[in-house]
């Protein structure tokens, strides 16, 4: 009888042990299926409920742009309520890649920065875990590119601006223009033949507002053409695959890239034919001040 007393008591043991297991909160918030050793035995749970008295919460889950230039920094933000107690967390999650992106385990807040250079990605935030929890945010949708003009014809912009090249290469007309204003600096070119136009600009904007980061200095060229595509320190920051364009105008082929470094300046590769130009722009800086290196910089191109 005392062995079989024993042995009732320790089966008991084993099952509030193995209970205990199922439903701490660390289990049935990040697992989707739990599979537990029991003796000789499996038992699977394919749904485990949170435990009586948890926390219930509501989340929101919000992006600073649902529409973003490539490489441009979206922030995320889950809140909840109320604010998260002792042991729970928030996590979001990019769905695209099934990738955790930010845990928060306090307050009522969560944020990330997250860039991408080109796609679209969903996101969605849950309290203790995506896998089981219905404690989650709708699903928030981020895109990012293509490279759109939001002034129009990009090799446009800068109308009445400072000549810099301007030049004929078996018949192809070859410009190239720079222009400066209050919030941006840009370099535009232009082939013109036989009726067919390309071109594109590459637009720097200004990463302080009301402090000019980039100011023209002046301008030369030379022949150096890849060297947009090939510098690597330091690192270019317009964004996208280099060289940023190609094609044919008049049956003369053309190459175009650009490069630009808060420290450096600004670079437009234009190579047409035999000809082969590199437009650089020295950053001439004001007594006193220094580069920020968050300047935007973005290469459009006509369509």
């Amino acid at each position: 009888m005392l062995l079989f007393d024993w042995l009732v008591a320790r089966c008991v043991g084993l099952f509030r042990m193995a209970r205990g297991v199922l439903i701490s909160r660390r289990s049935w918030m990040r697992a989707g299926v739990a599979t537990l050793a029991l003796g000789s035995g499996l038992a699977t749970v394919v749904s485990v409920a949170p435990p009586a008295g948890a926390t219930t919460y509501t989340v929101t889950l919000t992006a600073s742009k649902a529409v973003a230039q490539p490489n441009e920094s979206v922030t995320l933000t889950a809140t909840v309520s109320p604010t998260l107690a002792p042991g729970d967390l928030v996590a979001i999650v990019e769905q695209t890649t099934n990738t955790g992106v930010q845990d928060c385990t306090s307050g009522s807040t969560c944020t990330v920065a997250v860039s991408h250079l080109t796609g679209t990605f969903s996101y969605q935030a849950c309290v203790n875990g995506c896998g089981l929890s219905t404690m989650r945010s709708s699903v928030v949708t981020v895109t990012w590119g293509p490279i759109v003009d939001p002034a129009g014809t990009p090799s446009q912009r800068c109308s009445g601006g400072l000549s810099l090249l301007d030049s004929t290469v078996e018949g192809v007309a070859v410009k190239v223009y720079a222009l400066t204003t209050a919030t941006e600096t840009d370099l535009c070119y232009r082939l013109d033949g036989l009726g067919v136009k390309k071109g594109g600009a590459l637009v720097m904007t200004q990463g302080t507002p009301g402090v000019s980061l980039i100011n023209l200095g002046v301008p030369t060229t030379d022949g150096n053409s890849t060297a947009c595509s090939t510098t690597v320190s330091p690192a270019n920051q317009v964004p996208g695959s280099h060289p940023a364009g190609a094609g044919s105008v008049a049956g003369v082929p053309f190459l175009v890239d650009a490069y630009v470094s808060g420290s450096v300046g600004a670079w437009l590769c234009l190579g047409a034919g035999p000809m082969a130009q590199r437009v650089v722009v020295p950053v001439a800086l004001l007594p006193g001040l220094t580069v920020n290196p968050g300047v935007t910089a973005v290469l459009y191109q006509d369509a």
